[in-house]
């Protein structure tokens, strides 16, 4: 997952996803045990992996839906790869 946009990042918490999308409040995701956040140390993108796929896709969604992307101002949460 990319982010892109002024003020828009992503930082991982211990067991929690914290998305800055330019709102007042940061928006918080618990992050369950089944998944897997690898952290590329940059606050624009991240790589999640899952052994369920539709758990994975649902998790996905939830943070795609914060900041869907406007394809005219290049901004919002887009998908690199999508199986």
């Amino acid at each position: 997952m990319t982010i892109k946009g002024i003020g828009f990042k992503f930082k991982l918490e211990e067991n929690f996803l914290v998305v800055y999308s330019g709102n007042s409040l940061p928006t918080y995701f618990e992050v369950p045990s089944n998944l897997k956040i690898l952290d590329n140390s940059s606050s624009n993108n991240f790589s999640v992996f899952s052994g369920d796929f539709i758990f994975l896709n649902n998790f996905v969604t939830k943070v795609r839906n914060i900041a869907v992307p406007n394809k005219y101002k290049e901004i919002g949460i887009y998908l690199e790869k999508k199986l």
